[in-house]
């Protein structure tokens, strides 16, 4: 009977997972659980360096942050679109858009967002900003930005970039609150941020080319500070470099191509040694060459196209190193498609190289890429983007640059984000393809304008407006096959179901004449600082 159970459990054992079973073939395979911060605490500073250092040495590493950069924030960044609209009606499902409102925020946020009021030191614009945090997302993993009120800014309001390596990953400790913090992030029982502890910065240190942090840490409040990365585990503090699945092959590579070229530029030369077949012969017949290298060798010039004879004694012995042979290339492809891969980006956008693509398996690939990017954009919006915009908006109702009830901040705080899109692979067959979609009814015309990064209201407000200026320069367009009747438009305007509201019109007409006050004083201040200065 003893047997038989043996038995059995080896039977049942083969037939478990084979991920599961331990063999000298899976010995060392990682077994024992660990959780997430644990492993990111030992290797939160190696890997961040390593990562920094392949960026600066690696084309392939700065390539993909290049990549990054491009595809989540593009030549253009984010564009904010305001989206206020009134009380839903029957006339307006949706609400009638509150255009004053709007511009407003809008004209004002686009001053903003200029150097010298959006970053605390006057070296950013928002672009820029968001370039940078791209950038240390790509590398580090991490993206921190502490928002600033009461600063210089007419707003009252900037951002300042924090180095990732500043918020201190050594930190861990129980506190008295019942809080912890855990690698320089300070958690509240919900795992929620409460405050981020960051070393101090020392920039005479960085004079004499040393560190410049130094201890004790300085605490900065979650509501002042975001700490953004790619959260891969629920129970996960602080992120990992975008570059970590790769740099072990990405380091690899370089060795090797090193020791290719290397080896390549030697088997070019091909030259070879003399040796020497009578070692005990006279002195006269031993070789004295032409001259001697610095450790005493003996040497012998060579010209291209000259045949030499050789001293008694000597024979030539060619040495004709053969690496890199043919296979070179198909393992160079092979090495750089999974690096590809475990970047999350597409062999031929790394490396460039389009041989053998067609116009369908380039579609493909560059779909399944670009619903990745769009991911990306999504958490950098909601990171990013969103919680600063509140704030922006926020401190500028409350220092008078934008004429709005603070008590209706949440009516007013509807944004947006458009970020960037696109070429199509082939143009006329995509663009064609969405005129069937929307005609079949699969798709409607604001799904498809959204999805180029566009708003529909504004793209009709600008094709009404150059259908009226071709009109009275007696110009006839395209666009005129978009037609709405003057008795259909007529009815928009006059439904007697909606009339217009006096009141809400009176109240619309004195918020764009406080605005339009407000913003002429700024200009003039504006002006008179610029002639201060001179």
């Amino acid at each position: 009977m003893e047997r038989q159970g043996f038995n059995e459990g080896l039977s049942v054992a083969a037939r478990s997972y084979a991920a599961a079973q331990l063999t000298r073939l899976t010995n060392d395979w990682v077994s024992a659980p660990v959780s997430p911060d644990q492993d990111i605490r030992l290797a939160l500073r190696i890997v961040r360096e390593r990562a920094r250092d392949l960026v600066k040495n690696n084309d392939y590493a700065k390539k993909f942050v290049n990549l990054c950069r491009s595809n989540i924030v593009g030549p253009k960044g984010f564009s904010l679109q305001m989206d206020v609209h009134g009380p839903r009606t029957r006339k307006y499902p949706r609400g009638k858009l509150d255009e004053n409102a709007n511009l407003m925020i809008e004209d004002a946020w686009n001053e903003w967002t200029e150097n010298q009021n959006c970053s605390v030191n006057g070296r950013f614009s928002f672009w820029g900003i968001q370039d940078m945090l791209a950038k240390y997302l790509a590398r580090d993993g991490e993206g921190a930005i502490q928002m600033i009120r009461g600063s210089k800014s007419p707003f009252g309001f900037s951002l300042g970039m924090i180095e990732t390596e500043a918020i201190d990953e050594q930190h861990s400790q129980k506190l008295g609150n019942g809080n912890v913090v855990k690698m320089g992030v300070e958690l509240d029982e919900w795992k929620r941020p409460v405050n981020y502890y960051l070393k101090n910065r020392i920039p005479e240190m960085e004079l004499y080319g040393g560190l410049p942090y130094s201890f004790p840490p300085k605490v900065i409040s979650a509501n002042d500070m975001i700490l953004g990365f790619d959260q891969e585990y629920e129970n996960q503090t602080r992120g990992m470099s975008w570059l970590t699945q790769s740099m072990y092959r990405l380091r690899m590579l370089t060795g090797y191509e090193e020791a290719a070229i290397i080896n390549a530029r030697v088997s070019a030369a091909k030259m070879g040694f003399f040796e020497q077949i009578d070692p005990a012969g006279s002195p006269t017949s031993q070789f004295v060459g032409q001259g001697k290298d610095a450790k005493g060798n003996l040497i012998m010039d060579a010209e291209a196209g000259t045949m030499q004879q050789l001293p008694a004694g000597l024979k030539f012995a060619p040495w004709s190193p053969e690496y890199p042979t043919a296979q070179h290339a198909m393992f160079m492809k092979t090495t750089l498609r999974g690096i590809s891969t475990g970047l999350n980006v597409s062999y031929e956008s790394l490396t460039g190289d389009l041989e053998g693509v067609n116009y369908s398996s380039i579609r493909d690939g560059k779909i399944i890429e670009r619903d990745m990017w769009r991911i990306y954009q999504r958490f950098f919006t909601d990171t990013y983007l969103k919680p600063i915009f509140r704030e922006w908006l926020k401190m500028a109702i409350l220092k008078g640059i934008l004429p709005l009830d603070i008590t209706k901040f949440e009516y007013y705080c509807r944004a947006i984000w458009l970020g960037r899109r696109w070429e199509y692979v082939d143009p006329f067959k995509d663009v064609e393809a969405e005129i069937l979609q929307v005609q079949a009814g699969f798709k409607t015309a604001t799904q498809v304008i959204a999805e180029r990064g566009n708003s529909i209201d504004e793209l009709y407000t600008e094709l009404a407006a150059e259908k009226s200026l071709a009109a009275s320069m007696g110009l006839t367009l395209k666009t005129d096959e978009i037609q709405l009747s003057g008795p259909a438009a007529a009815a928009v305007e006059n439904d007697p179901a909606n009339p217009p509201n006096p009141d809400e019109q009176k109240a619309r007409a004195l918020l764009n004449e406080a605005y339009q006050i407000l913003r002429k004083k700024r200009i003039e201040n504006k002006v008179r600082e610029t002639l201060d200065a001179e």
